[in-house]
């Protein structure tokens, strides 16, 4: 497979674009699993629980946002592509204050009140910048949403907590006793319908400059001809 004009997705290029003007070892790793994904048809297993919540709860987030924002722009659904990338945006406004929105699904509330200015920025800021580039629009934001977790992830920390505590049902009213304060720690730690709407979204604002544009260029070729370098 010859990789000349091969379009990196804008969810890769975090993992890609650099500082120092070269292809860092994560990034090499990343373009190898690529290689054996386009050219033999094997994929490294990408399922765990925190893609999963983001996916099954992709509409949720966005709903969220939209609510606590008072946006109603429809969710985004066309794909876009240029000669070197391509990518999906969330949300895309192109009223008076044109922008793109890239929403994130946080896995809890500890994750969530980890996320700040800083760590969008070195998580996704490639991300929305590919956006930016597909779009022609050069404003930018990361927002990021907690959510409930579903009830089979309750139910699944909660037989995880039991076992780890080593709580076992023997019909005594104090193992009874402990079993319903323990389901009710785990389920209120995975359900947040208490907290406001407004306390539950937080967003980042970035603006994407020409530089960044001919930054994602040059690794995107970088990127092609590693890969064209590549054999088993």
């Amino acid at each position: 497979m010859n990789f000349k004009h091969y379009k990196i997705r804008c969810s890769s290029l975090p993992k890609i674009v650099g500082a120092k003007g070269k292809l860092t070892q994560s990034a090499e790793s990343y373009l190898r699993d690529l290689y054996v994904k386009e050219v033999y048809g094997r994929q490294k297993t990408l399922s765990n629980k925190y893609l999963t919540k983001g996916n099954e709860q992709e509409d949720a987030s966005i709903s969220l946002y939209r609510k606590v924002n008072q946006i109603f722009t429809k969710k985004n659904e066309l794909k876009y592509a240029n000669d070197f990338i391509e990518g999906t945006p969330d949300l895309i406004l192109e009223s008076r204050k044109k922008i793109v929105i890239d929403i994130k699904t946080c896995w809890d509330i500890w994750t969530y009140i980890d996320k700040d200015r800083k760590t969008a920025k070195k998580d996704y800021f490639w991300q929305v910048a590919g956006y930016s580039m597909l779009t022609g629009i050069n404003k930018v934001q990361i927002a990021y949403t907690l959510l409930n977790n579903s009830e089979y992830e309750i139910y699944r920390q909660y037989e995880k907590a039991k076992w780890n505590l080593q709580i076992m049902e023997d019909g005594t009213e104090d193992t009874s006793e402990a079993l319903l304060q323990l389901e009710d720690t785990v389920r209120k730690n995975n359900i947040y319908d208490d907290i406001p709407n407004k306390d539950r979204v937080k967003v980042f604002n970035f603006t994407i400059t020409p530089s960044d544009y001919i930054l994602i260029k040059e690794y995107v070729e970088m990127s092609r001809e590693y890969l064209n370098g590549l054999k088993l």
